[in-house]
């Protein structure tokens, strides 16, 4: 959990030392200029997202995580909000090209591990009929409480299995806290 540094509070006639100083001042500006808790989790497996399933999306990679968002060992679908607060989070997830059916990505808040678990943040559709890879983009806001967590499920159907694409920027999630409400 990362602690919110405390702003100084001054009263009149008080004398400014460099310990206030950089207690009060200097650690409250860092933290919002680029304390906030955040993630950027992705998948390098080139996960592979079976015909008519509802699959869970797992990441085993990290490029940044200050906040103990996310676990490459276990429970790999889960970014955990462990700081209360609004955040912004960003989505995409790149898919392999096909003749789809049905393409749809849903984000599922505390479902642990279960596709119908938990409650449906938002389902959203992303294909009618043949395409290259599609990306299935998707970004909100929103308030989360300590604890929380978000998975992400994709179902497919095209007749085939598909997989989804390895590169950090290819099947990710970003997640930054943007304010503590």
């Amino acid at each position: 959990m990362v602690a919110v540094p405390t702003p100084l509070d001054p009263t009149a006639g008080d004398k400014l030392s460099a310990v206030a100083f950089d207690a009060g001042v200097r650690d409250p500006l860092n933290f919002m200029m680029d304390g906030q808790p955040r993630c950027h989790v992705w998948d390098s497996t080139g996960l592979s997202i079976p015909n008519s399933a509802n699959t869970i999306i797992t990441f085993d990679s990290e490029t940044y995580d200050n906040d103990s968002m996310h676990n490459t060992v276990t429970q790999t679908s889960r970014i955990t909000f462990t700081t209360a607060g609004r955040y912004d989070v960003d989505i995409l997830l790149t898919i392999g090209t096909g003749t789809y059916t049905q393409l749809d990505l849903n984000i599922r808040l505390n479902s642990a591990g279960s596709g119908g678990g938990g409650t449906s943040i938002r389902t959203q559709p992303f294909s009618d009929g043949t395409r290259g890879a599609i990306n299935m983009a998707f970004r909100f806001k929103r308030v989360f409480a300590a604890a929380d967590h978000i998975e992400l499920f994709v179902t497919q159907v095209s007749g085939a299995p598909k997989s989804l694409s390895t590169t950090s920027l290819g099947t990710r999630v970003f997640a930054e806290r943007l304010s503590a409400t």
